[in-house]
């Protein structure tokens, strides 16, 4: 009897340590996984690392913390597919990866409604940028815009939508002006726009895919 009481104090003993051992390690990870700062505290703190592997119980999962700024990130992404400019190639080139990570921990149902409202962002702006040029061909005014779609679920969303098209308004008129100063510019601009129009759409797609590739 005494040595079955032995066998299991030290059964339960090896299983103490080995989770402690367990939550140490998971706990450091996901401290980095939160930052710097909690990681470090982590590697110093072995309680500190002990919570954060309990805490996933009642804690929302990283993908879910993360939202707003990764779907911004995402926005950004897409709406500036236009810019080629070397700095908007090194964002893009290090954001893609970060955010397939990210989406990849999104559950499927979760991830397909992303990636349909990702569709619909790119959709929208295009329409803009189409209205914008048939303005400037018209030679009418600069007017506002009534967006005809909104993000409910992604608030991010709408708010690049609605900063990047605010800030192209208020270039206008010095686009227009540009644009009549240059020799054949107005014709220039109505044989490139075609092309233009499915370049871009072909970028944007690109990314969306590069995303959301499994």
């Amino acid at each position: 009897m005494e040595s079955f009481k032995q066998k299991i104090g030290v059964l339960l003993g090896s299983a103490i340590y080995i989770f402690f051992i367990f939550a140490t390690i998971f706990g450091i990870v996901r401290g980095f996984h939160k930052g710097v700062g909690q990681g470090v505290a982590s590697v110093f703190m072995p309680p500190y690392a002990w919570y954060l592997t309990v805490a996933v119980i009642w804690e929302p999962p990283q993908w879910k913390e993360d939202w707003n700024k990764n779907t911004r990130a995402l926005a950004t992404v897409l709406v500036y597919a236009t810019d080629m400019s070397a700095e908007n190639k090194l964002f893009i080139g290090s954001k893609s990866d970060e955010l397939k990570e990210w989406v990849r921990h999104i559950p499927k149902e979760k991830r397909a409604d992303l990636k349909k409202d990702s569709k619909t962002l790119c959709q929208e702006y295009n329409n803009y940028v189409k209205w914008t040029t048939l303005l400037v061909m018209a030679g009418q005014s600069n007017q506002p815009y009534t967006k005809t779609i909104s993000f409910p679920q992604n608030p991010s969303f709408e708010k690049v939508l609605q900063e990047t098209i605010g800030q192209q308004q208020s270039d206008f008129d010095a686009v227009v002006k540009l644009i009549k100063d240059t020799p054949d510019g107005m014709e220039n601009m109505k044989l490139g726009m075609q092309s233009y129009y499915g370049r871009v759409e072909a970028t944007q797609n690109q990314r969306i895919e590069a995303v959301f590739s499994e």
